[in-house]
C-alpha cells in the first residue's frame, strides 16, 4: 500500500541554507516514513530571476502541501522572491498547507524582519507557518557539531547499554532473598 502523498516544494538561497532545507526534508521524510509517499521540488532562488523559470516554481508551489523557504535572514525577500510568491499566494486549495521558513542570521541581535514578512504571506495565501531561526554558524562549528553528531550515536549506545546493565543488577538484587 501506497502512503498518504505529500508535496513538498523547497526554496533556498545560498549553500548553508540549501544544506539547511535538505537536512529538514530528509528528516520529515524519515519521520513520516512509510506513511506518507513525499515528493520533493527543490529550487535555487537565484532562477526566479527567470520570468519564465518563476511561473514554473509558482506552478509547483500551488500544488505544493509544504513550502520550505530557507534563508538568510535580511531586511526584505528579495525582488524575485517576492514576484515569485505573488504569482501563487491566492491559490484555493482545499487541504492544509503550511509554509516553513528556515532563517539563517549572522549574529544574534539581527531582527526578525523577514520573519515577520514571511508570517504575513502565509497568512494571505491561507498557510499555516512554522519559523526556524538560527544564528549562521562558521564552518569550524559546523565540522566540530558534525563531530559530535559522529560521537553521540557511540554515547548513546553506551548509555543505553549502562541502563539496561543497572535495570538487570536491580532485577536480580530484588530476586534475591
Amino acid at each position: 500500500m501506497l502512503g498518504v502523498p505529500l508535496n513538498v516544494f523547497s526554496l533556498y538561497a545560498g549553500k548553508k541554507s540549501a544544506d539547511l532545507a535538505s537536512l529538514v526534508c530528509n528528516s520529515l521524510r524519515e519521520k513520516l516514513g512509510a506513511a506518507f509517499q513525499m515528493s520533493q521540488s527543490t529550487w535555487n532562488a537565484e532562477l526566479l530571476k527567470n520570468r519564465k523559470l518563476r511561473v514554473l516554481a509558482a506552478r509547483e508551489a500551488v500544488q505544493s502541501d509544504v513550502v520550505i523557504m530557507a534563508t538568510p535572514e535580511c531586511d526584505e525577500l528579495p525582488k524575485e522572491i517576492r514576484n515569485w510568491f505573488e504569482l501563487w499566494r491566492n491559490r484555493r486549495r482545499a487541504a492544509p498547507s503550511a509554509l516553513v521558513a528556515l532563517l539563517k542570521r549572522e549574529h544574534a541581535g539581527t531582527p526578525h524582519v523577514l520573519e515577520k514578512e514571511l508570517q504575513a504571506l502565509a497568512a494571505s495565501a491561507h498557510m499555516d507557518f512554522f519559523c526556524h531561526s538560527e544564528l549562521d554558524r562558521t564552518d569550524a562549528e559546523e565540522r566540530r557539531i558534525a563531530k559530535l553528531d559522529v560521537v553521540w550515536p557511540e554515547f548513546h549506545d553506551d548509555f543505553r547499554l549502562g541502563v539496561a546493565c543497572q535495570s538487570e543488577r536491580e532485577a536480580e538484587s530484588e530476586a534475591r532473598p
